[in-house]
């Protein structure tokens, strides 16, 4: 499937990843149901890959790939608890980029992440580039791991696939992908009624009148109508398990068979959050 820019730049435009791109830390638990916890089990389960093999986590001084960015909510937390480790964070947006970099400043982890203002499938992400950006000597075994954060909801069928696979050729053998993301199911039951929940999750307490925030009542009202809008328009989920027929399209664990990873499996799910992992 070619990816044509214009699909780009509709992602890059989505409204929190611009204009609200400076409040999105403190709306977001409003809107994703368990989002802290998804986000410490990610750390938990990369923190336990990285113990494998390391004695001592703190000596870890491997690369990972942070796909979707964002605000830095992955990269920054382990940058800061392995002081040796390196990150690569690609994002579509710059304003993203913006808060990331600021808060890497304040953790005095600057130095240790590099930015690539790109999409995951675009050509400036082609596993060459994405290995150009190391150096030297780690550019032929590639990254010790690859992270994502609520970004490869929003691909195509055929994107997705390509991320996945683009993810395995960067990886080194026994690399560690983990996807923390939003996904639907093979039953049209359960994904109407996963989405039936977030909808009115976000009505709940970022809508709701009596919810304490630092945000005004006027900008969480704007943000509700643009995260409704989002999720009934602008996602685009898919489940994780195939289809019993098998008549469907695969879902995304067989997408990341194919690709070639060995071990795929589903440590968290919590209607459509949930995280997908992946050792090659």
């Amino acid at each position: 499937m070619k990816v044509t820019e214009s699909a780009a730049q509709r992602r890059c435009a989505l409204f929190y990843a611009e204009s609200a791109a400076g409040i999105y830390d403190a709306s977001i638990d409003l809107v994703v149901p368990q989002y802290r916890t998804l986000h410490e089990t990610t750390f938990r389960l990369l923190h336990d890959h990285v113990q494998a093999s390391w004695s001592d986590p703190a000596a870890f001084d491997g690369w990972v790939l942070d796909i979707g960015s964002g605000t830095g909510e992955e990269a920054v937390r382990l940058l800061t608890a392995f002081p040796q480790a390196r990150v690569v964070a690609v994002d579509l947006c710059a304003p993203m980029h913006d808060v990331l970099r600021k808060k890497a400043r304040a953790a005095t982890c600057l130095d240790r992440c590099t930015t690539v203002l790109g999409d995951i499938v675009g050509k400036e992400c082609a596993p060459a580039a994405l290995r150009k950006v190391l150096p030297l000597p780690d550019r032929k075994d590639g990254y010790h791991a690859a992270i994502s954060a609520f970004a490869l909801h929003h691909l195509e069928h055929g994107e997705k696939r390509r991320a996945y696979q683009r993810v395995y050729d960067v990886l080194r053998p026994g690399g560690l992908l983990l996807n923390a993301d939003l996904f639907s199911f093979q039953s049209k039951d359960l994904s109407t009624r996963a989405l039936a929940f977030e909808l009115s999750y976000i009505e709940e307490y970022l809508g709701g009148e009596n919810v304490e925030s630092l945000l005004s009542r006027r900008v969480r009202r704007k943000l509700t109508t643009g995260w409704l809008e989002h999720y009934r328009v602008y996602n685009r989920l898919e489940p994780i398990e195939d289809a019993p027929s098998g008549k469907r399209p695969p879902g995304q664990a067989r997408m990341l068979l194919d690709a070639g990873f060995r071990e795929v499996a589903v440590p968290y799910r919590y209607w459509q959050t949930g995280i997908l992992m992946a050792i090659k």
